[in-house]
């Protein structure tokens, strides 16, 4: 056997790996949205408006409710179907970049590490919040090319996500620089814009929205 084709094999069995956490992930998660108490990563997506009016983070428990009053979806699944979807996004941008980019065996096994991908099976009481939304709008914005298209898309994104948690807008410098890498072009009046649409979101939330309370199912 060539050195070449051990080195595809060690790939293969790589992604296999990844296969095999993200399939766990999916089907754990699913044993967590059928336990008859429900645990606090999943009650926290059902913070609502109609449950106290106009809070941060109420607008995924408004959706979730709407739907289930009209399509009768278990709220647990409708969560755990967001979750599949986040996770998969996640994932498969993860593997678009083993396919398309060369990378060196010390950052694959680290991104197999706790710290990263591991995280999800080794910590699954945490797993699920609505952070996978962050990470799922980084690997949107990361990959492919960046078009004028895409900037307007993640614009409203982003800011459609600050209703879902807030604290994104902490990261907002993270999504700056990830622009300046790839276009290499200092945008200073759409870095203005996304400052300026973020601030009024974060002034509204703070100023206009009760404290989030978290519902018990």
């Amino acid at each position: 056997m060539t050195l070449s084709s051990k080195k595809n094999s060690i790939f293969l069995l790589y992604c296999f790996f990844l296969i095999m956490i993200f399939l766990y992930v999916i089907f754990k998660l699913y044993g967590k949205a059928t336990l008859s108490i429900q645990e606090w990563t999943l009650s926290d997506w059902l913070v609502n408006y109609e449950d106290g009016g106009f809070k941060r983070r109420g607008i995924t428990g408004s959706m979730y409710f709407a739907v289930q009053d009209k399509f009768r979806i278990s709220l647990p699944i409708q969560v755990y179907i967001t979750q599949i979807i986040f996770y998969t996004l996640i994932f498969y941008a993860y593997f678009r970049l083993l396919v398309t980019k060369k990378m060196d065996w010390n950052i694959l096994v680290l991104l197999c590490s706790p710290l990263c991908f591991m995280y999800f099976p080794v910590n699954l009481s945490y797993s699920g919040k609505r952070e996978m939304i962050l990470f799922a709008l980084a690997a949107f914005f990361a990959f492919g090319k960046m078009t004028v298209l895409k900037e307007r898309i993640f614009l409203i994104l982003f800011c459609l996500s600050l209703f879902i948690h807030e604290m994104f807008y902490f990261f907002l410098p993270f999504f700056i620089a990830i622009h300046v890498l790839k276009t290499g072009e200092k945008k200073y009046s759409l870095w203005m814009l996304f400052l300026g649409l973020s601030t009024v979101i974060m002034g509204i939330l703070f100023f206009s929205a009760t404290k989030s309370i978290v519902v018990r199912v």
